[in-house]
Order: structure tokens, then sequence, then C-alpha cells
């Protein structure tokens, strides 16, 4: 009995290590626990376990490049330009190879490994355009924010089908990472629904 009762006590967080049994919709992860059921945002957890991913890179000074098979162009205006080139280095940091091509173009030669090159061009524009509208001196935020961009852009996408061993292993990343309640935007990543509310819903309770 005294065992039960500490598991009924003990932070949510211990109960990530439950059971999955499934994904609904495509989009949310479905864990057994012993307090009832809970849904896992597949997009938001895997944001957050790639954010962590990419700040300790920074950190350690240890960027993760994949090379293009056949470089790319970003060209964009004479601002924005002014923009991608004040995060040249941060870029670097977390695995992009980017040079100042001419005028306002940069060509990329490799980026981190776990974005396709499809999604290049839209990660750039969407960190230019949250850099413009909250600029920031602060290096930490910089920083933050651009790999806050990375993890959004690289992440799983909802209404994705994943194996077994791949939501096994994503809530078991999640379970070590900095904060498995909430992506670096923000949003929840997890939404629990006590058993004894599934009971009390079908008048067992």
């Amino acid at each position: 009995m005294q065992a039960a009762a500490v598991i009924e006590e003990a932070p949510a967080l211990g109960d990530l290590a439950g059971r999955v049994i499934g994904q609904y919709r495509m989009s949310y992860i479905l864990i057994d626990t012993p307090s009832g059921l809970r849904l896992v945002d597949q997009h938001a957890a895997h944001e957050r376990v790639l954010f962590d991913r990419y700040l300790e890179r920074i950190e350690r000074h240890e960027p993760a490049s994949q090379a293009l098979l056949t470089p790319m162009l970003f060209e964009s205006g004479a601002a924005e330009s002014a923009v991608l080139e004040s995060h040249a280095e941060d870029l670097r940091a977390v695995g992009f190879d980017i040079e100042r091509f001419s005028g306002n173009a940069f060509a990329i030669a490799a980026v981190p490994p776990e974005l396709v090159r499809n999604d290049v061009q839209s990660f750039l524009r969407k960190l230019i355009d949250a850099s413009i509208e909250e600029r920031s001196p602060h290096v930490a935020r910089v920083r933050e924010k651009v790999c806050a961009s990375l993890a959004c852009q690289a992440a799983i996408k909802v209404h994705r089908p994943l194996g077994g061993d791949e939501m096994a292993r994503l809530t078991a990343e999640l379970l070590e990472s900095s904060n498995p309640f909430a992506c670096p935007h923000g949003r929840p990543i997890i939404v629990d629904i006590k058993h004894l509310d599934i009971e009390r819903h079908f008048h067992r309770r």
C-alpha cells in the first residue's frame, strides 16, 4: 500500500516511463501511466528535445553538419540579409555551412542533420521574421531564438505516423530534457487524463 501511495504522490514526470499504447490521429502519443492516460504532442515534444540538443552543441562548440549534394542559394532583401548575417555565427555553431555569396545572396553547403533540404528556406525566413519582430542584444537570447526556430522546423510534424520504437525513444528523450512540459515557445507538451475521471465518465465511480 505504501509503495502505491508513493506512485500516486510522485511528480507526474516519472510517468513518462509508462507504457506507450499507440498514437492518436497521427499527432499525439498515448501513454498508459499509473495514474491514467497521458497524451504527448509529438511535434512539441520533438521540438523540446531538438532545442536542448542544439543549445548543447553551441555550448560545447560541437556542431553537427550534413553536407548538401549541391549547395543552395538563399536570397532576400537588404534588411533581411543583414539580419541573417548577424545570425551567421550561431547558425554555424549548430551545423550550418553558410557564407555570403554576392549581394544579398547566401550560399549554404551544409545543414544540421535533422533538417532536410526542402525545409532550409522556410527555416531561414521564419528566423528572419522572428528576429525582426523581436530584436534582442543579448547573445544568449539570440542563440535561443536560432535554436528554437530550427527545432520547430526540424521537429516531427503532426499527422505523421510513428512506429512503436520511435514513440518510445521520443518519450524517453523528452523525459531527459530540460523541460518536458513545454516546448521552447511555451506550448504545452503533455495533457493528463486521470483514470479516476475516466472511471467517473463511465459511471464506474
